[in-house]
């Protein structure tokens, strides 16, 4: 694939060192350290593709959508409505999603995933699912299923508390 000027992603703060005293019971900055070491291995697996964790985010919204138009996916990933723009222009350059009319609504345009899109995000969730799997490696089944429940319960109680 072609390298083009990607939008770079988030900056990591934190290097990997070991998680003694006292970050070792700071929840949020563990959660922090985690969160950012899962969005890079997540964006390296990837790389290959010519997308990031960020696109990765637009298409599948796309694709489970129902002619979802930019801000829509703005609001639905929390983004700023013009760095979706700049996301969707990338995608659009490298013909993964294009732009249609709403016939609904003309001043507004829905996006779609093209074919190569679709075999890219197809790829992309067989890549996604075992960055995962590595990065979750040191859990059993129960247990990431416990992580997935906590973090649920601990992001729909922090939004409730944003309404």
């Amino acid at each position: 694939m072609s390298k083009r000027n990607r939008i770079p992603a988030p900056p990591i703060y934190f290097n990997h060192h070991d998680l003694t005293e006292p970050f070792a019971s700071d929840t949020g900055y563990l959660l922090t350290y985690v969160s950012q070491m899962a969005y890079l291995e997540f964006d390296q697996a990837l790389e290959p593709l010519d997308i990031d964790a960020r696109q990765y985010g637009v298409m599948t919204l796309i694709d489970n959508g129902t002619h979802l138009s930019q801000i829509a996916i703005s609001e639905k990933l929390g983004f700023d409505r013009t760095h979706v723009v700049r996301l969707v222009d990338d995608l659009e350059e490298i013909e993964y999603v294009r732009r249609e009319k709403d016939p609904n609504d003309r001043r507004y345009y829905r996006l779609v995933l093209t074919g190569k899109g679709k075999a890219v995000l197809e790829e992309a969730k067989i890549r996604a699912a075992a960055a995962q799997d590595e990065t979750y490696s040191c859990f059993n089944p129960e247990e990431r299923e416990t992580l997935n429940r906590l973090l649920r319960k601990l992001g729909n109680h922090r939004q409730s508390m944003v309404k």
